[in-house]
């Protein structure tokens, strides 16, 4: 979408600023400002080479966390489409502190994604303490 800092027609140092659909985020300048034109000419031109373009906004792969397998869904495979999860579970002998879901979210100010929250830490387990057992009998 295109929204303009004044009506048709256009004079030199109108804005035009750019912004996206939801999901998608912007590739290049954001704002572009009418211009004088050369002097054969009495068209003005916009600045930058291009406008913008959107872009679908996408993650990429979470770095590993130690004894923790994680499972993306629905997409199984970088880069990684908003709204995709990404499940951590813990290998056998370890318990997960923190939250075991994150979400591929962004806001439309790039194309790149953020994960939601921070990574989980996968601790061992350790045995109970012999003395309490003992003390149990």
């Amino acid at each position: 979408m295109i929204s303009y800092s004044n009506s048709p027609p256009y004079n030199v140092a109108t804005t035009a600023s750019y912004t996206c659909d939801t999901g998608y985020g912007l590739s290049g300048e954001g704002t572009r400002t009418c211009q004088e034109g050369d002097r054969t000419s009495a068209n003005g031109v916009w600045s930058g080479t291009a406008p913008p373009t959107c872009v679908a906004i996408t993650c990429t792969s979470l770095s590993p966390v130690d004894n923790a397998v994680i499972t993306y869904s629905p997409d199984t495979t970088s880069p990684f489409d908003l709204e995709t999860s990404a499940l951590h579970s813990c290998v056998d002998g370890f318990f997960l502190s923190g939250s075991s879901t994150r979400r591929c979210e962004g806001d439309g100010s790039s194309t790149s994604g953020m994960w939601s929250g921070s990574a989980p830490i996968c601790t061992g387990i350790t045995n109970l303490d012999t003395s309490i057992h003992s003390n149990m009998i």
